[in-house]
């Protein structure tokens, strides 16, 4: 991996931690945010080895615990997972296929919201369960599966205009 290649990924890091935490706020639906952690951390594995993918879900989810009023850990252990299970994924399936990437976030998602829902009922911080199942975790998986195309787009988009304007520095 090249220098400026390891700076694009490392940015998008940092500006995903920061607007999940922030400015993320300004796309919530009906009390839905996004998990644009989540969408990154698939992104990166999905271009990355494993093992990258793995310590890179560990660290964003770390990061995201740290900066939100969660129980600490829990999206580190999520994502840690999800970046390891990403990659796995792309052995068996056509993980550069939009609706594949598009079913992986779904899939990753209702995982996600199920997990701190059992969480929640392990340290009795009650909420309806089916209540919790079709407001928030449902909504949420189809938010971030509809997201995906975009910020995949997105972040193809910035990664090719950030080494073309580079090598247009390093030439000129």
């Amino acid at each position: 991996m090249t220098l400026k290649n390891f700076l694009f990924f490392f940015m998008l890091i940092l500006a995903s931690v920061f607007f999940q935490s922030t400015a993320l706020n300004i796309l919530v639906i009906s009390g839905i945010k996004p998990d644009l952690v989540l969408i990154v951390v698939c992104y990166i594995s999905l271009r990355w080895e494993e093992e990258v993918g793995t310590c890179l879900g560990f660290l964003l989810g770390f990061l995201q615990d740290v900066l939100s009023v969660g129980i600490l850990g829990t999206n580190a252990l999520t994502k840690t997972l999800f970046g390891y299970l990403c990659k796995k994924a792309e052995r068996r399936l056509n993980t550069r296929n939009p609706v594949v990437q598009m079913l992986l976030i779904f899939l990753f998602s209702l995982v996600e919201g199920f997990f701190f829902l059992v969480v929640l009922q392990i340290f009795h911080l009650n909420r309806g369960i089916h209540e919790t199942i079709v407001e928030l975790i449902l909504p949420e998986a189809v938010y971030n599966m509809i997201l995906t195309p975009i910020l995949f787009w997105i972040i193809n988009l910035l990664h090719r205009r950030w080494i073309l304007e580079d090598d247009r520095i390093n030439t000129g």
